[in-house]
């Protein structure tokens, strides 16, 4: 998409460099910067809301939040963003899977791009993540520093470093051929990073002797590389005195589920219930995940809330506001009943709730933060109110 001017081709690039030097945008982000207050920008339509978006998530060089009403518009978002700043640190971040019984509904895609974005965030000063409220209601754990780095010249075992693999969540193959998969032969180890590269590291005795990407199809050498950050496969990831700790909050509150039942003559879903957490604590004590142990991380970590997971305070950005906190309180509504249902069947744990924000409480989570809506028309009170 470009523009013929003056016998020249304007890119999208272009256009933001332009939207930089007028004047009022400069005022506006003067104004964000010193007092990180409540703004307001109104008379966005079309693609205006994407194209402020960009230019702001550029010239504050901060990281940012970008928050949409739905999936789709967030995917939307990502890629409109990208078509002005192709080579920004911008990753999508879908939501957290949903578990029907024990079946985990979800994409393979979805979830390596999840583990990608949340991995970009705890390490880039300047990321930018788009997320839709789903995404944005449903609370993190604050993870220990697990990952691993590696560069040449290291001293450390092969053998350390694949069971630190483990902990973090990969799976070992005879071969890397997908993502969140590590092999080991010998002196050579290769792991295919959520989001690539793939890399193989080989050592000479205990001494790390290279490091490299590769691909993983041809096993031909991409590029050599002075270190490598090896991120978690998964989203939750634990050290022993915090699985110890998972397991007697688990086993205390499923303890109380079953004993409710057994108390109101449900005895079948009380022996189900027993069941099913006996083989959750079986798979803990043995150092497995098992599915859907995301929505029990507040028994490992304290609960956070998203905007709290960047390297730095990020700016959060809403496109339609009013429209997402329709949502969100359209997805609180429905959480309380899917609980109640829950509950009836002894499937549900009251560190469960930990794990997302009301609507009601969503500012005072991001007290703090700058806070930008755009839209097209005004709405509630803004604490700066901007009309283009």
């Amino acid at each position: 998409m470009a523009s013929q001017t003056s016998g020249s081709t304007a890119t999208l690039q272009d256009l933001l460099d332009l939207w930089s030097g007028y004047e009022p945008y400069q005022e506006l982000i003067s104004e964000i910067r010193d007092r990180r207050a409540r703004v307001q920008i109104t008379g966005l339509s079309g693609s205006l809301p994407t194209f402020v978006a960009a230019a702001l998530t550029r010239d504050l060089g901060e990281p940012a939040l970008v928050v949409t009403p739905g999936f789709q518009e967030a995917r939307r978002m990502e890629a409109e963003i990208l078509s002005f700043r192709p080579d920004a640190p911008v990753y999508l971040l879908p939501p957290r899977p949903n578990l029907v019984g024990d079946v985990r509904a979800e994409s393979y895609e979805w979830h390596e791009r999840r583990l990608k974005a949340l991995y970009e965030a705890s390490r880039r000063a300047n990321v930018v993540l788009v997320a839709p409220v789903e995404s944005l209601r449903q609370r993190l754990v604050a993870l220990p520093n697990v990952q691993i780095v590696l560069k040449p010249g290291m001293r450390i075992e092969p053998g350390e470093v694949a069971q630190r693999l483990v902990d973090l969540g990969y799976q070992r193959d005879p071969e890397v051929t997908e993502e969140g998969r590590f092999a080991w032969r010998g002196a050579i180890i290769d792991v295919y990073l959520p989001g690539g590269p793939a890399v193989r590291m080989e050592w000479f005795d205990v001494e790390v002797d290279s490091v490299r990407a590769f691909d993983p199809e041809s096993q031909r050498t991409v590029e050599m590389l002075g270190q490598i950050d090896i991120g978690p496969a998964r989203e939750l990831v634990w050290t022993g005195d915090a699985r110890r700790r998972a397991m007697g909050r688990l086993a205390e509150e499923s303890e109380e589920v079953v004993k409710n039942l057994e108390a109101v003559g449900r005895l079948d879903e009380a022996v189900r219930a027993r069941e099913r957490y006996g083989r959750y604590l079986n798979d803990l004590s043995e150092g497995r995940a098992f599915a859907g142990i995301e929505r029990y991380s507040a028994a490992f970590y304290r609960p956070q809330a998203l905007a709290h997971a960047f390297v730095r305070p990020p700016v959060v950005i809403y496109h339609d506001l009013p429209r997402i906190t329709e949502a969100w309180r359209g997805l609180d509504a429905g959480e309380r009943l899917e609980h109640e249902r829950r509950l009836e069947r002894g499937d549900f744990l009251a560190m469960e709730e930990e794990m997302t924000i009301p609507e009601s409480l969503w500012t005072q989570e991001i007290r703090g933060h700058a806070d930008i809506s755009l839209s097209l028309l005004p709405h509630g009170q803004g604490a700066y109110h901007v009309s283009l």
